[in-house]
Formats: structure tokens, sequence, C-alpha cells
């Protein structure tokens, strides 16, 4: 379809692109601080984020449905997990010092049970060097196999919901690490946790330029990409929901919200906003147009925040 091609472009020049040029740009923009201002530039700052529309401009189009916008937010997600799965098994490679802190070590130590407990051995590394097994006293590197471990799992899990089709070895292993408390990604936070760790202790052993390298620009990806690379907005034309609302106000017995004054129909949703309770019945007898809009509610509500942007109503 053409709106899901659009998108696979638009990942294509963010992939290719964006997602180098972005920490080069805040590198060089710490540097200038640095210069002119004798101090660096906070760990979790970010000059800019993006959003897109690719998937979500519906405006009255039929064509972008409920299932395209999360086909879309998948394969947003499918891409950023592979691209964030290669960074950290790098940073794996790279981050062999012994020295750190007392707190990376109870967290490498506690990683490293966990992983013992799933024995997930299908998982797989760039590096031949780890696939034998990674030295207990490598506290860094434990850390990071389990989360590199934990993104591979998310990049099979949406791999799997785009295709449609369900891989037992992956839910198995899913399963495994869940139990274990370490399954899949689904917000950028706990990744940011773990690298973080592993910067506050490579700062405190003296080992700043190092955490202030490849790691640090996966840190600031974080906060620009997430683990959505861009936050969607989904754009509506303001009629189809003045539909959703007449036909639940019209089936509930209250009225045409068609038919209301401006006024009235303030009041309305002033009240409904106000109230806890549902509005819409389960049993909703709907056209295909006013199915759609509250499919599309439904989605959103399912993909969660960080997938999302602003919600836009066109007049």
């Amino acid at each position: 379809p053409a709106h899901e091609g659009e998108a696979r472009g638009g990942f294509a020049v963010m992939e290719q692109n964006v997602w180098n040029t972005g920490p080069k740009f805040t590198r060089g923009l710490d540097q200038a601080v640095q210069k002119y201002c004798n101090k660096s530039l906070p760990v979790g700052f970010v000059p800019v984020r993006f959003g897109s529309w690719m998937g979500g401009d519906r405006d009255g189009n039929d064509n972008v449905t409920h299932e395209v916008t999360r086909h879309i937010c998948h394969f947003a997600r499918w891409i950023t997990a592979d691209l964030y799965y290669k960074e950290i098994d790098a940073l794996l490679f790279e981050l062999s010092m012994f020295r750190m802190t007392d707190e990376l070590k109870e967290a490498a130590e506690q990683a490293n049970q966990r992983r013992k407990h799933t024995k997930t051995k299908y998982l797989t590394t760039l590096y031949k060097e780890f696939r034998s097994g990674i030295p207990e006293k490598e506290g860094y590197r434990l850390i990071l196999a389990e989360a590199r471990d934990r993104m591979l799992l998310t990049k099979r899990k949406y791999e799997d919901l785009i295709t449609g089709v369900t891989s037992a070895p992956n839910e198995k292993a899913q399963e495994k690490m869940s139990h274990a408390g370490a399954g899949t990604y689904e917000n950028a936070e706990e990744l940011k946790e773990t690298l973080r760790l592993c910067h506050r202790s490579l700062h405190a052993v003296g080992a700043g330029q190092v955490a202030d390298g490849r790691l640090l620009d996966v840190l600031r990806r974080l906060d620009c990409f997430g683990l959505t690379l861009v936050k969607l907005d989904i754009r509506q034309e303001a009629t189809r929901h003045s539909e959703v609302l007449d036909t639940i106000t019209t089936y509930l017995g209250l009225g045409s919200y068609l038919a209301w004054n401006e006024k009235e129909r303030q009041e309305f949703l002033f009240h409904e906003i106000q109230n806890r309770r549902p509005l819409i019945p389960d049993d909703l007898p709907t056209t295909p147009r006013v199915k759609e809009v509250l499919d599309t509610f439904k989605v959103c509500a399912e993909l969660g925040p960080e997938s999302l942007g602003a919600y836009v109503i066109s007049m």
C-alpha cells in the first residue's frame, strides 16, 4: 500500500542518515558549550526530537485505517530495536574493563544470574568472542549482554507482529526472561536506566572518556528517538468525530449531537469528560466510518504514549 511505502521510505532516511547525524550534531554542540561556557551538556540533553504523520494522517482518507497505523508503529519499533541491538553489541565489545562501582557490580551479578536461569542459547552476538560466555569479572559486559538479549527479543517480537506469525522459540525465550524479571523492552527508560548505570560507574572509576564515547551517543539516541524512532501524530477530520458522538448520543436516547448547538455540545462534552463511567456501550451499533474512528482510538491506547505524538482534529 502507498501509505506503508511512504513510511518505509521515511524510516530509511531516519535509519541511514539521521540516526548517526543526531549524536554527531549533539557532540559538536557539546564541544562548543565546553569551549565558550566551560560546561558540558547534561547526559539527558537532546536538542531535537522527531515526529511523523506517515501512517497517521487520515484526515477523512478512508485508506489510512487503524490497521495501517498499528502496522507502521510496529515497523518503526522493529527498525529501532535492530539499530539498538547493533549499538549494544558494539558496546559489549568495547567495555572490557574490570574496574566498577559496587552499584554496578551488584547489578552485574544479578544480570548474570538471570541469564543463567533463562539459558537463551539461541540468542546470537555479532562478536564470536562472547558466544562461549562472559567472565564474571567483566561486569559491564554482563549487564550489556542481558540488555542485548532483551533487545533481540524485542526485535523478534515486532517481527512476529508485523508478519502475523507466532514464533514458539521467541515466545518461550521471552517467557523465560519475563519470569526472571527481564522481558522485552517496552519503554526507553528501562534501557536508559541500564546504560546510565554503566555511565556513572565508568566516570566514578576514572574512565570518563570511555563513558562519553559510544555509550553517551546511545544514551542521547534514546533521548532523541526513544524505542519508536519517531512519534506518530494522528490526524482526523472533525466531522468524523461528530458522527461518532451523534451515533453514541442517539443510541443512548440523549438526542442528536449533530442537531445540538455549540453551547449544548460543549455542556455535554464537559459533563462526560468529568464523568468516570464509560460512555460507549460495548454493543453500540455503528457504521463502518464510525467504527473506524473508534478502532483508531483503541489502537492508540494499545500502542501507548511512546509511539504517539499529537492527536490533531482538522476543521
